[in-house]
């Protein structure tokens, strides 16, 4: 009767153990998950061309390079447009937590550059 309480005592224990360490590996998923994300969206243009553009909901215009820079929200598309007539070149740069995830650049006339966030 001893032996067959420390066995099931030892299977308890052992189940116990295992959803312990289930449960930190989940919740470790969905902390990396939820994590805030610093975006920045790195817009290279010669000094008196001007752009405007959207990131979600997001819109923004310039002249000229800037960095712009974006706090706890997903980013699936950045998209950039031309404003200033001419065939001047427009790039742009997304980075995620200091990395380049996406670059795309036009030199068309009123062109339209679109970088992706999408995977990240």
């Amino acid at each position: 009767m001893k032996l067959m309480l420390k066995i099931a005592g030892g299977v308890v224990l052992a189940f116990v153990l295992l959803t312990a360490g289930c449960a930190a590996l989940l919740g470790s998923a969905v902390n990396d998950a939820t994590k805030k994300k610093t975006w920045q969206v790195e817009v290279s243009a010669p000094e008196g061309a001007c752009w405007s553009g959207s990131v979600g909901s997001v819109t923004r215009d310039g002249c000229g390079s800037k960095t712009l820079s974006f706090k706890d929200m997903s980013i699936t598309a950045v998209v950039v447009q031309k404003q200033t007539d001419g065939h001047w070149p427009l790039r742009l740069d997304l980075l995620r937590n200091g990395e380049v995830v996406d670059s795309k650049g036009t030199s068309a006339q009123y062109g339209v550059v679109t970088v992706d966030g999408s995977d990240f």
